[in-house]
């Protein structure tokens, strides 16, 4: 069981965007293993299970500024050049990403929260 809240969690994939959208402002370019990383934060927050909806609806605001489903769909499409981008601390969140997209989800309804997560199995 994780120690960090589902709050928590919202409040650093908020923090990580926010970051994400400085350095594009900044530097104009980003990389595809930064777009990866930014993923694989994104996709340990479960909306169903924060507290603050304010949070979330700045989240899921942020969302559709990145445009995340075409960084996922790239990230399906070639999983192996994007699985260094994550480092350790990302990988488990990176292989149950791969799993739920080769099972049930297509680049259409590539969501951010996902019903049939579990955490403690």
């Amino acid at each position: 069981m994780s120690t960090t809240t589902s709050d928590e969690l919202l409040a650093s994939a908020i923090a990580a965007n926010e970051a994400y959208f400085r350095h594009v402002d900044e530097h104009g370019i980003v990389t595809p293993e930064m777009d990866a990383r930014l993923m694989a934060i994104n996709l340990r927050v479960r909306e169903e299970e924060c507290t603050d909806q304010d949070a979330v609806t700045r989240w899921k605001d942020q969302q559709s500024l990145l445009g995340c489903t075409s960084i996922w769909a790239k990230v399906v499409e070639d999983p192996e050049r994007y699985q260094e981008s994550f480092g350790d601390e990302y990988q488990e969140d990176y292989l149950k990403f791969l799993e739920r997209s080769k099972s049930k989800v297509t680049t259409d309804d590539l969501s951010l929260t996902d019903s049939t997560s579990a955490e403690g199995n």
